[in-house]
């Protein structure tokens, strides 16, 4: 196997890992009115896989890989089993 399979499994791996593991974590994104200097809202923006390894691992590099395998729909809409990995939690933040 070729270091890009293997490392595409690896992620794969990983990332399943992290579902089960309750481990991604859901950051805002500050809706900002630039006028008025406010911020309006905030809105769920990215969710993020936390990896003992690798650190904090961007969507970019896990969202291909989700819908390839089933994980997230095209839609970027994250299936049932994703969903409360991104909720937000007490304690952490907003």
């Amino acid at each position: 196997m070729d270091a890009r399979m293997q490392a595409r499994r690896s992620l794969e791996l990983d990332l399943r890992k992290a579902l089960d593991a309750d481990e991604f974590e859901l950051y805002y994104q500050p809706l900002v009115n630039l006028s008025r200097r406010e911020v309006r809202r905030l809105r769920g923006a990215a969710c993020a896989g936390g990896h003992p390894l690798r650190g904090l691992v961007p969507p970019g590099e896990f969202i291909p890989l989700a819908e390839e395998i089933g994980l997230i729909r095209a839609d970027r809409r994250m299936g049932a089993s994703a969903r409360p990995a991104c909720r937000p939690r007490a304690g952490r933040g907003i």
